[in-house]
């Protein structure tokens, strides 16, 4: 099992704050999921619509499993949407803010704003990934291996693949597994390169 400090060593850790935010005693059984998004999320990768974005789907989820849901954006995180209204229209095939916000206001989601709130979910969960491998220690890097498994799956493969092909599927572990890892095993480990 992996501890949260592999994560975040508090002692070291550009971002040691996030230690607090994701320590289960920082929050009580009241505490709405959305709270922790944005407090988490924004720890990570500053504020930036992102967030706004799956705080977003998490409370449109809310008003529609339980009817009586009243949750709404705070002012900060609507602001961020509308203040990358260009940007968020550029990459997500020209979506309006202002509707989608108005959508969520009505309770009437349309395809396209359930789509591109998931688009934007999956560039949050890449964004965050991508930040908190960055700085990884060698240490903290191993930790990960771990607990991914990757070490006994690339002995595996070392043991079974032709030294041609070793690379490619050394790759093709990380990518079925945990592909932000893998800059960090070629930067630890030295690059992988197709033998010749």
């Amino acid at each position: 099992m992996v501890s949260t400090s592999l994560m975040v060593d508090a002692s070291s850790h550009p971002r040691a704050q996030l230690h607090r935010c994701v320590e289960r005693s920082a929050y009580d059984g009241n505490t709405k999921r959305a709270t922790k998004i944005w407090d988490i999320y924004k720890t990570i990768l500053g504020e930036k619509y992102l967030v706004s974005a799956v705080v977003l789907i998490c409370h449109w989820r809310n008003r529609i499993v339980h009817p009586g849901s009243s949750a709404k954006l705070l002012s900060n995180q609507k602001r961020l949407l509308q203040e990358s209204e260009q940007e968020i229209a550029e990459k997500y095939k020209g979506v309006s803010v202002d509707c989608l916000l108005c959508h969520f206001e009505e309770a009437r989601p349309t395809l396209k704003d359930v789509s591109v709130l998931i688009a934007m979910t999956i560039n949050l969960a890449k964004e965050t990934d991508k930040c908190l491998s960055s700085d990884l220690t060698k240490e903290d890097f191993d930790a990960w291996m771990e607990y991914f498994d990757l070490n006994s799956a690339i002995r595996k493969v070392e043991a079974e693949t032709k030294p041609e092909k070793r690379a490619a599927s050394i790759r093709r572990v990380f990518k079925s597994r945990a592909r932000v890892l893998l800059d960090g095993y070629e930067q630890f480990y030295g690059e992988l390169c197709p033998a010749s």
